[in-house]
């Protein structure tokens, strides 16, 4: 995934991403221009408009299926929308070369993920892991 461009159809795979927080009613006006409406085996709504994800969700934080989405620097457990940039996402490889400016909290989430999946030899999905968050 590193020189491979990050757009719709991959964001979703081993990425890091710090979310930015907006309105429902923001969330809910937009998703009715959007494109690649999707949601997740949780509950998690994502839809495309104009290179920008948005993401309707109860739960942000470093164990997004195999991503590290933060909602403004932040881990949160509470339904809430966020939208970020396609450029904005980062392959995980890259991710400890490029702060976001997440919070000592969500960092520290992050690198303990990031030293457990590199001790695990080649993860291989469980049948109930779910390609989005």
């Amino acid at each position: 995934m590193n020189t491979q461009q990050i757009d719709v159809t991959n964001f979703m795979h081993a990425t890091l991403a710090n979310w930015v927080e907006i309105a429902r009613e923001v969330f809910e006006a937009k998703q009715l221009l959007g494109t690649t409406h999707y949601t997740s085996a949780s509950g998690s709504v994502y839809f495309e408009l104009g290179g920008v994800m948005y993401r309707q969700s109860d739960h942000w934080n470093a164990c997004v299926a195999d991503c590290a989405w933060f909602l403004d620097g932040k881990t949160i457990s509470r339904l809430t929308y966020g939208q970020c940039s396609l450029v904005d996402f980062k392959p995980m490889a890259l991710a400890c070369a490029q702060p976001l400016g997440l919070s000592d909290n969500s960092m520290a989430g992050f690198a303990h993920i990031l030293q457990k999946r590199a001790a695990e030899p080649s993860r291989a999905h469980d049948k109930n892991d779910e390609t989005l968050g």
